[in-house]
């Protein structure tokens, strides 16, 4: 549920805003839209916020609440200078209405955060977010199997000059860690966390394969960010979902199917998924696609959306445009060989 709060009109007699600003660094600036000086509750409001405020926001879930200010302030309060160099970034926003004439406070009209901020001339325009924005900010160190260092920053320590390293990429994995950059003491995961593989769900591998959106295409690869073709995509969804890949898979040509004329891809799917009615489907199960009547199958999707009962919706990875997000159209739907659910999977 959305409640608006307007600032004052201009007809209200004896009304005003008093605008009290916090940065970061405890700096705290008071004004007003009034033309002197007021103090309220003991505080000091200065004159100089000629603000024009749109309706203030107010929900009553958790989502944030926001509104829009234009107008300009005492150069002496705000400068250009501090707002690019970033020092109201995030700063606390309170609005109060007063009667100026008693100097007594009426209400508190909202309290946020200024997320941006832009200055137009003599005049600047900011948005602003309630204070439940604040539930969305990671505080601490989130406890996850992957590293959470930057690769080459000073918690990571690789040297990225280093000949060795050279245009490497990391995934986070400890297993990328060890292998690739024999770097196991700085790795800043959680890797003995207890794993999805004993509660799985439909949630779990949607989240882990959407992260794997806008990696390119590369043909055999497997590495998010990196690249992966349609099989690497899903085998990297494995790992993180299930664990270790149940199998080395060899090397292969792009026309690897049109060569040998063996169905390999779904019979390694049948050897470690579990095969159900194609239009049965659901959100998280795997599609294999034939091109063409009577050819081994050769692609393969991971279905994100239904309608009606029915999968309308892939994430793949295809030559020319990575992994994405598509719509099962009917070039796609009709050429669907096999469905499989992952094994584990709870509903």
């Amino acid at each position: 549920m959305t409640v608006l709060i307007s600032s004052p009109p201009a007809t209200a007699r004896h009304v005003c805003l008093g605008w009290v600003l916090t940065r970061s660094d405890d700096f705290t600036l008071r004004l007003t839209d009034h033309d002197r000086t007021l103090i309220v509750g003991g505080e000091t409001y200065l004159p100089g916020a000629a603000m024009e405020a749109s309706s203030f926001t107010r929900t009553t879930d958790l989502e944030p609440g926001h509104a829009t200010v234009r107008g300009g302030l005492n150069a002496e309060a705000i400068t250009e200078d501090d707002l690019q160099a970033g020092l109201w970034d995030g700063a606390r926003v309170d609005v109060y209405r007063f009667d100026w004439l008693s100097a007594e406070l009426i209400e508190q009209v909202w309290s946020g955060r200024l997320s941006r901020v832009e200055w137009q001339g003599e005049r600047f325009e900011a948005d602003l977010v309630s204070l439940k924005v604040d539930l969305d900010r990671l505080i601490g160190r989130q406890i996850l199997r992957q590293c959470d260092a930057v690769l080459g920053d000073a918690r990571c320590g690789a040297d990225l000059e280093a000949p060795e390293f050279e245009g490497l990429t990391c995934d986070q994995r400890l297993a990328t860690c060890i292998e690739r950059f024999s770097n196991v003491e700085n790795f800043r995961g959680f890797p003995h966390l207890p794993g999805n593989d004993f509660i799985l769900t439909r949630d779990d591998i949607l989240i882990e394969a959407r992260s794997w959106l806008g990696t390119p295409y590369r043909h055999q690869a497997s590495l998010r960010g990196a690249g992966a073709d349609c099989l690497g995509f899903l085998r990297g969804v494995w790992r993180e979902c299930i664990g270790e890949e149940p199998e080395i898979v060899p090397p292969y040509t792009p026309d690897w199917a049109d060569l040998t004329g063996e169905d390999t891809l779904l019979e390694a799917a049948r050897r470690h998924l579990i095969e159900i009615p194609v239009g049965t489907a659901r959100e998280a199960d795997i599609l294999l696609f034939r091109m063409a009547a009577g050819v081994p199958a050769k692609h393969c999707a991971l279905v994100s959306a239904c309608e009606g009962g029915q999968a309308r919706r892939i994430l793949h990875a295809y030559w020319g445009r990575g992994v994405t997000e598509t719509r099962l159209v009917p070039w796609w739907s009709r050429r669907i060989a096999a469905a499989f659910s992952f094994p584990g999977l709870e509903d």
